[in-house]
């Protein structure tokens, strides 16, 4: 649902779908892939207080990121003007970095 919004120009809607579902007491699980999303939206929206905003609640839900949702994450403050927070974000990364030839 995040994903389809956000790939029909509707990112604001995305991010509060996103939001939705942090909040939701009823069983719903946010994994590293709805956070992969919610970061795509932000960055979609390009919007810096919903990127600190949707950054803030995920660490406070405790969601393990994988390279792909650590990546949107990188991506979404770039695209939101934050380079200096993107930079902080890719160096500490908690993932083994490897070189691809």
């Amino acid at each position: 649902m995040v994903t389809g919004h956000a790939r029909l120009g509707l990112a604001r809607n995305a991010v509060a779908l996103f939001f939705m579902m942090l909040d939701l007491d009823d069983g719903v699980f946010v994994d590293a892939v709805a956070a992969a999303a919610g970061f795509a939206a932000c960055a979609e929206a390009r919007d810096l207080a919903l990127t600190r905003e949707a950054h803030r609640r995920v660490a406070a839900a405790r969601v393990a990121l994988d390279v792909v949702a650590w990546n949107a994450l990188v991506d979404m403050y770039a695209k939101c003007g934050d380079v200096a927070a993107a930079r902080r974000r890719f160096r500490g990364m908690p993932v083994t970095k490897t070189v691809v030839s």
